[in-house]
């Protein structure tokens, strides 16, 4: 395996998780050439080596090393890593943090970190303007308008492998690209089909106010100016181009759009 250019978060977990993530970092990696995973779970042990792209949801300790990172559409949780995180990413050498949502902003600003909202990677999942066929509920908790639609979860079991999400993933957008309608009541469902322009009802799941409040990540949702449990649609051009000029610009690269090989975990880390 020749060396990676950049390494990417990837997951696994001890109970059940979140396809949505492994969605994100296939979106990334459809921007970055070779690129070699690092678990979040581990990320607290990333020394140094390529440059890390960290996008999506952090939820353990910085590292101690403090490794060459770019923060690229990252949501910051309140928890017990809050502080550390947002010391880390304002130690960043790169000028800006890419947050992905207003909450997080705000939070990155009141500790003074340079900052802007970027979105997310999967705003740049290409649009789609062919045939459309099939209706999808993904974890949607009301009774659909439509018959005859189909029943998936972003909840993916203990113990499923990094290159299974992987390819759950890939075939998931897949189906989400070219349907008629999608219902659901996930984040990372509603937004790659805003960039595919698939028309989309999303469900604000009831929110809380503990750590990982529904409010923060929802935020991202918000921004659009888009109404909850109605079908919506929207130009996500401007969205896109936003995300690639922020790659762009921190890094120096030009981005070529491409079907991404899974990134593979260097060192079990």
């Amino acid at each position: 395996m020749s060396t990676p250019n950049y390494r990417v978060l990837v997951y696994r977990f001890r109970a059940y998780g979140n396809l949505g993530d492994a969605i994100q970092t296939y979106a990334l990696c459809r921007l970055l050439p070779q690129t070699a995973g690092v678990y979040r779970d581990s990320l607290n042990k990333l020394a140094s080596g390529p440059t890390a792209v960290i996008n999506g949801y952090l939820e353990t300790g910085p590292p101690a090393e403090r490794p060459d990172c770019l923060f690229a559409g990252v949501y910051v949780p309140w928890g017990w890593h809050y502080f550390g995180l947002l010391s880390w990413l304002g130690a960043t050498r790169f000028p800006m943090v890419g947050a992905r949502d207003p909450v997080t902003l705000g939070r990155l600003k009141r500790r003074g970190v340079a900052a802007d909202i970027v979105g997310c990677a999967t705003l740049t999942l290409g649009r789609y303007r062919g045939p459309r066929r099939g209706v999808y509920a993904v974890d949607f908790p009301d009774p659909l308008p439509d018959k005859g639609f189909v029943s998936l979860t972003h909840r993916t079991p203990r113990g499923m492998t990094w290159p299974e999400q992987w390819r759950r993933a890939v075939e998931y957008l897949a189906a989400y690209r070219t349907a008629e309608r999608v219902y659901t009541s996930r984040l990372h469902v509603a937004i790659p089909c805003i960039a595919f322009g698939t028309p989309v009802c999303l469900h604000k799941p009831r929110q809380w106010f503990g750590l990982n409040s529904t409010y923060g990540r929802f935020s991202l949702f918000d921004s659009l100016g888009l109404p909850y449990r109605e079908l919506v649609e929207l130009d996500a051009a401007p969205l896109k181009e936003r995300y690639l000029r922020f790659i762009r610009t921190s890094l120096g690269v030009e981005i070529e759009e491409h079907e991404p090989l899974p990134p593979i975990v260097a060192d079990g880390i």
